[in-house]
């Protein structure tokens, strides 16, 4: 699939054309941020996207489900349209919010288009898992559980060692994009309006902003 999907349009269309490519989960604005992510994403190769479903023993296609969240987003009508050009027909299937979220929270569906978090996983979305929720057992609140990343994951995230953390989130990184865990596109930027002397200001969930450290520069 990784071949079909046209990530740099996407940026256009999504994204209206702002953000930064991000091929895992920790954004190219985050201080864990590897710095491997290429410039741009590969282009689409559909032909080989072909070959290697023939392969697999999907030369006719086959039909997946995807979950959305109150309305079918552009992002989803995109992925439909980009994987149908190798017979995949992708089926849309709308909820309302909390069945969305009790779906993505069973791990019991085919695809999902998430904005996902990064690995500082927030407080704030941690309590819509529930209060119980562990990486051991549900990624990124989307169900899916991987024992090895989850590790690794509980690693950075235990070390108070800043050193040990960021060693821990780049070999996550390399996982990641080993694996194939996911299709990354773009992350988007956040703004935040303050006087200009204002330092500190760390995003670590989405859009949510730690100003634990904030301090002022001004004499």
């Amino acid at each position: 699939m990784g071949y079909l999907i046209d990530v740099a349009a996407m940026k256009n269309v999504v994204f209206s054309g702002f953000g930064s490519y991000c091929d895992t989960i920790i954004s190219p604005m985050n201080e864990m941020y590897d710095g491997k992510t290429p410039a741009e994403p590969s282009p689409v190769d559909v032909e080989k996207a072909k070959a290697l479903l023939a392969e697999a023993g999907y030369a006719d296609g086959f039909t997946v489900q995807i979950p959305c969240m109150n309305a079918v987003s552009p992002q989803i009508t995109m992925i439909q349209e980009n994987l149908a050009k190798a017979n995949i027909t992708v089926e849309t299937q709308v909820l309302e919010l909390g069945a969305y979220f009790g779906l993505l929270g069973s791990g019991d569906y085919d695809m999902m288009s998430s904005a996902m978090e990064n690995a500082y996983y927030s407080e704030g979305v941690k309590n819509t898992d529930g209060a119980d929720f562990s990486y051991l057992e549900c990624f990124g609140g989307c169900g899916y559980n991987d024992p090895e990343y989850s590790a690794i994951v509980m690693k950075a995230l235990q070390t108070r060692d800043m050193t040990e953390r960021k060693a821990a989130y780049a070999d996550l990184q390399e996982y990641y994009r080993a694996h194939h865990i996911s299709i990354g596109t773009y992350t988007s930027t956040t703004l935040t309006l303050t006087s200009p002397d204002v330092e500190g200001i760390v995003e670590f969930g989405t859009n949510v902003l730690d100003m634990s450290n904030v301090y002022s520069t001004a004499n």
